[in-house]
C-alpha cells in the first residue's frame, strides 16, 4: 500500500479526461501514420471494408471505436490490455493471457478474421476495427503493465476535488503534451523518423510489442512511483510530468503508427501471381 500527499496544477489536471487509452488523439494519429505508409492494395481493401472514400479518413473516424463499444461489448473489455506483473521479466501467456483474453492473443485473432476473403464483409470491417485500435492500445505502456494496481488505474491523483489516475495521465495528457491534431502529430512524426529506422520499427509481433511497452512501464514509470498496489492518497507529480515523457510517447505512437501499417499491408497483399516456367530451347 501507498500513502501519498498530492499537489497538481489546475492547467495539468485540465488536461484528464476519463481513461481511454491513448484517446481519440493518440489513437487517429496512430491511424494517420498507418494510412500513410499502406501499400496501394492495403488502401483500397481498407477503403472498402470501411466503405469510406480513402483509408485514411475510414482510419481514424474509426481509431477509437473500440472504446466507444466497450462497455456495451461485453467480454471486450479484457482484449484491450495484458497485465504482466512489473516483478516478471517479461509477457508469459500462460499467466498474462489464460484462455487467450489478452490484447497480445486477441490482435492475432483480429488478423486472421480481416484476413479471411470467405467471411462477410461486415465481420472482417468489425475486425479491422479492433485491430486498429488493439494495435494501438498495445503500445502504450500502461495496457502492458501491472503492479498491483490495475496497469496504473488505481494510483489516484487529485487537485481542486478533481481526481485522476497515473493511467489516464498515460492515455490523455502525456498526448497532449506533444500536439492536440492527430495529422498534425503524425505528420510531423513522420518527417523525424529516418527510412532505416521506420523499416527497423515496423517489424515484429504483438507479444514483442507487449514486452517492450512492459519494460517501459517496469523501467521508467513505475519506478518513480515506489510501492505496490492502490494509493490511499493522491500521488505528488510535477506538472511537466507529460512533458518529461515525450520523447517515449512520440516513439511509441511512431511505433504503433508503423507497424499497424505492416500489419496491414502484410494481411491486404495480394497473392504472387502463377507464371508458368519459361519453355526449354530446342535443338
Amino acid at each position: 500500500m501507498r500513502t501519498r500527499k498530492v499537489i497538481l496544477s489546475l492547467a495539468f489536471i485540465a488536461a484528464f479526461v476519463p481513461s481511454q487509452a491513448w484517446d481519440q488523439t493518440g489513437h487517429q494519429t496512430i491511424a494517420t501514420i498507418a494510412a500513410s505508409h499502406l501499400s496501394p492494395a492495403a488502401q483500397t481493401a481498407v477503403a472498402d471494408l470501411f466503405d469510406a472514400k480513402d483509408a485514411t479518413s475510414g482510419m481514424t473516424d474509426i481509431a477509437d471505436w473500440a472504446d466507444r463499444v466497450r462497455r456495451s461489448r461485453d467480454g471486450t473489455s479484457h482484449w484491450h490490455y495484458v497485465d504482466i506483473p512489473v516483478t516478471s521479466d517479461g509477457y508469459d501467456p500462460a499467466r498474462d493471457c489464460p484462455d487467450d483474453d489478452c490484447i497480445v492473443a486477441q490482435i492475432g485473432k483480429e488478423i486472421a478474421i480481416v484476413k479471411d476473403k470467405s467471411l462477410l464483409k461486415p465481420v472482417r470491417a468489425e475486425a479491422l476495427k479492433f485491430l486498429i485500435h488493439f494495435v494501438g492500445d498495445i503500445h502504450q505502456p500502461m495496457h502492458c503493465a501491472d503492479n498491483q494496481d490495475k496497469g496504473g488505474n488505481r494510483i489516484t491523483l487529485m487537485a481542486a476535488g478533481k481526481k485522476s489516475n497515473l493511467h489516464a495521465v498515460w492515455d490523455n495528457a502525456v498526448i497532449r503534451a506533444i500536439g492536440s491534431e492527430p495529422a498534425d502529430i503524425a505528420a510531423t512524426l513522420s518527417a523525424k523518423i529516418p527510412p532505416d529506422v521506420a523499416a527497423q520499427w515496423s517489424t515484429g509481433t504483438p507479444d514483442l510489442w507487449a514486452n517492450e511497452s512492459f519494460q517501459i512501464a517496469k523501467t521508467k514509470i513505475y519506478p518513480q512511483f515506489p510501492g505496490t498496489g492502490t494509493t490511499l492518497a493522491p500521488i505528488v507529480l510535477p506538472e511537466s510530468y507529460p512533458s518529461s515523457v515525450g520523447t517515449i510517447t512520440a516513439t511509441q505512437l511512431a511505433k504503433g503508427g508503423l507497424r499497424l501499417a505492416a500489419v496491414l499491408n502484410a494481411a491486404f497483399a495480394e497473392p504472387a501471381p502463377i507464371t508458368s516456367p519459361a519453355p526449354s530451347a530446342q535443338n
